[in-house]
């Protein structure tokens, strides 16, 4: 998908007229942050519901709301990437694919020590090795690591307690560690 390039006053028309539901400027705005967003939808895409799909559903709720969009608030892109992981997460919900709480939830949750140069890798590589955690971690690990929500706030997207949301996130880490590990046969000093 080939990404459009305009500039931030072009942008302010587009949003503009899409308020007005301009055709036109809705498959602009779609055809600007699609690839962007794609990316964000890709670490969230379950084997029923992949990141394809939650970018559709993501942009029908961009074009029914737009209206409610503050360009003094803040950025479309951020508004929209917003969008796309609630979308993700409302999936998860409707099928009723819940994140629990671990036996072991009282794991030592201080940081991971180093990881791998995780810098070293390309876009695609990093998604592979996200989408090999289990829901739990990758949600989590998603959103605290990437989104960078806190753990009270992904606990209460998720309906999970605090402690679960700094589990899952301790144990995607160590995960993530020993595949670059695996992977790479060394780790190089690098804080996540």
């Amino acid at each position: 998908m080939e990404q459009l390039k305009i500039n931030s006053k072009t942008l302010s028309e587009v949003i503009s007229k899409c308020k007005k539901a301009d055709t036109l400027a809705q498959e602009v705005l779609f055809r600007f942050f699609a690839p962007k967003i794609l990316t964000t939808c890709r670490r969230y895409e379950l084997p029923d519901f992949g990141a394809e799909d939650i970018l559709h559903e993501t942009f029908i709720i961009v074009f029914k709301k737009i209206k409610q969009f503050d360009e003094s608030k803040g950025t479309i892109e951020v508004w929209i990437r917003r969008i796309a992981i609630n979308v993700a997460l409302k999936f998860m919900r409707d099928k009723k694919i819940q994140i629990t709480e671990s036996e072991d939830y009282l794991l030592n949750f201080t940081e991971v020590e180093d990881i791998s140069d995780i810098t070293q890798l390309s876009v695609r590589a990093i998604l592979d090795i996200i989408k090999i955690l289990p829901l739990g971690y990758r949600t989590v690990f998603n959103m605290y690591l990437i989104e960078g929500y806190t753990h009270e706030e992904i606990a209460n997207y998720l309906g999970i307690s605090t402690s679960t949301s700094m589990s899952q996130l301790s144990k995607a880490k160590k995960m993530v560690k020993n595949i670059l590990q695996s992977k790479n046969g060394k780790i190089r000093s690098i804080k996540m």
